[in-house]
């Protein structure tokens, strides 16, 4: 299991004086901001990972940063958490690449990995409770595709077995037609024009695999599983269910947030998440940042030009999480210049009841970062008495919100 060292200056514990009993928060099948009730006992939190047949860039960077601060905050206010994220490193984009490269697609793997966990502590994002790669996990993930084959959930097409979505209910984007879903399906990795299927929006979960592709036998054959059922039996076996956050960017709300609830709902009969959260898509350059388009930032890349983590983590959370935005290097620019200002005034503020009880407010008011950035602007020292670090407003922006001053 992979995980990465967390930076931070002193507490754990912020919030123990609050009472953290809801949180406001965008939830995607709402459709809007929701007040939602805080779970007793261990808190169920999922969010999906990267696929690593290339650097993770700053859509990634924003999307679990986003969901570090929502992790921190409820642990900081006293609860238990499960936070647990995947690597999908079993699936055709990565074999893809390895096939162009002429290279093993583990080695890329590793690579990528150890790139994407380089980025993540640079701009002090908190390793998951697990972190967890399919390879990892396939005894589990072929157990759940076979529990789903006896319950006649699954059908075969030539070589391969379908999920047999009898269930086709999208309640993640319902004013969505049919043929828009099968427009969003094709571009992101179905295949609803197969021969065979019994309907166009059936996703494969165990399919043969090509003769340089990893290979596992089971008793529906020898092949490799399909994307939506690797996350479902991962989110089984370490998380009771339903997840209290499932989460992601909102380019998994179809096909594959709504069909891991389809297929887990068939598996357990029960709901798979209370939450769906999905922070927005970052742009640059008038696009949707993508592998296919080019027209990517990475973290390292910022780094390498002289930014500091700070200021690019400043820069990713200076704004409503679930919104869509353009990234320009000007506004990283200003970032920087804030940081500047902050390393010079939050180490000599002292991080006092009605400072911390602002943070807590406006994190708990759908994670709203920019009102406590902009509040931070505002502050300045009242004396010249020594703080101790721990107890200083810069600790407290570190340990609560990645931001390391």
């Amino acid at each position: 299991m992979i995980q990465w060292s967390n930076n931070r200056v002193n507490r754990i514990n912020w919030f123990e004086n609050q009472s953290l009993a809801s949180i406001k928060i965008f939830e995607s099948a709402a459709n809007k901001v929701v007040e939602q009730k805080i779970p007793v006992g261990d808190i169920p939190i999922y969010v999906c990972g990267i696929t690593p047949y290339d650097s993770a860039h700053l859509g990634h960077a924003f999307t679990y940063s986003v969901f570090d601060v929502l992790v921190r905050f409820i642990k900081q206010s006293g609860h238990a958490v499960s936070y647990v994220q995947n690597i999908t490193d079993v699936d055709d984009p990565l074999f893809e690449r390895a096939r162009r490269d002429n290279i093993s697609w583990r080695e890329i793997a590793d690579k990528q990995v150890k790139k994407f966990v380089d980025d993540m502590q640079t701009i002090n994002v908190d390793s998951p409770d697990h972190f967890v790669a399919v390879s990892q996990e396939i005894p589990a993930i072929l157990k759940d595709i076979e529990k789903l084959h006896k319950a006649g959930l699954v059908y075969l097409v030539d070589h391969d077995w379908y999920f047999e979505n009898k269930d086709n209910t999208n309640f993640l984007t319902p004013k969505l037609s049919k043929k828009d879903l099968i427009k969003i399906f094709e571009e992101r990795g179905g295949d609803p024009s197969r021969p065979g299927k019994h309907d166009p929006l059936d996703p494969v979960v165990f399919k043969k695999s090509l003769a340089d592709e990893e290979s596992y036998e089971s008793s529906l054959g020898a092949g490799r599983p399909g994307w939506h059922i690797e996350c479902v039996s991962i989110i089984n076996k370490y998380l009771s269910t339903p997840l209290f956050i499932q989460g992601g960017g909102k380019d998994l709300i179809y096909p594959h947030h709504t069909m891991c609830a389809n297929q887990s709902k068939m598996l357990t009969n029960i709901d798979l998440a209370t939450n769906y959260l999905h922070a927005g898509m970052v742009s640059y350059q008038g696009e949707k940042m993508s592998k296919s388009l080019g027209n990517l930032v990475f973290v390292s890349e910022l780094v390498n030009s002289g930014y500091s983590g700070a200021s690019i983590k400043l820069n990713l959370l200076d704004r409503a999480w679930h919104s869509d935005w353009e990234w320009a290097e000007s506004d990283l620019k200003e970032c920087e210049s804030r940081i500047t200002t902050w390393k010079q005034t939050l180490p000599k503020i002292l991080a006092d009841g009605e400072i911390i009880n602002f943070f807590f407010n406006a994190l708990k008011d759908n994670l709203n970062t920019k009102s406590i950035f902009n509040f931070l602007d505002q502050l300045k020292p009242m004396n010249s008495a020594a703080i101790v670090l721990e107890d200083s407003v810069a600790a407290l922006v570190s340990d609560t919100l990645g931001v390391s001053l």
